[in-house]
């Protein structure tokens, strides 16, 4: 990945995982270890949801409340990127996929809202995608791309 994207990325490190994230194209790679290169998963951002102030100043301890730091890449993908042939970008709505992605992937809603429908890529990993809305005419925030 770090071979075929331009630009350096700028990653993070933890006893699980390293991500990194190229920040102009939106997208995110998580890699067993700096060193174990193996992809455990990646994330296109097609939309960046906007972020939600923290609304208290002051844990329940009283210790003071720090923003977390927004780790996403600064800017949502922009490029071309296609489902079983299909163009997706950050206008499609889930209903758009569903009508043209290959039936065999499985591709489905949650039991309650379709906030966060999924399916399957091949046998061994899945697609999980995140919606601004909770129904099937909902704009895709991220795809995800994870595997065992």
């Amino acid at each position: 990945w770090k071979k075929v994207l331009p630009k350096k990325p700028r990653c993070n490190s933890d006893v699980v995982r390293t991500v990194c994230r190229w920040d102009a194209l939106g997208v995110e790679v998580a890699t067993e270890t700096a060193i174990n290169t193996s992809v455990m998963g990646f994330t296109i951002y097609f939309n960046l949801e906007p972020r939600e102030p923290l609304l208290v100043t002051k844990w329940p301890d009283g210790t003071p409340a720090v923003d977390y730091k927004d780790q996403r890449p600064k800017h949502p993908f922009r490029g071309y990127f296609a489902i079983d042939g299909y163009g997706v970008d950050g206008n499609t709505e889930f209903w758009e996929i569903l009508a043209k992605a290959n039936p065999q992937r499985n591709l489905h809603c949650g039991v309650r809202d379709c906030g966060f429908p999924l399916g399957a890529l091949n046998a061994k990993d899945t697609l999980d995608f995140r919606l601004n809305k909770p129904n099937v005419h909902g704009n895709i925030y991220e795809l995800s791309v994870s595997g065992p």
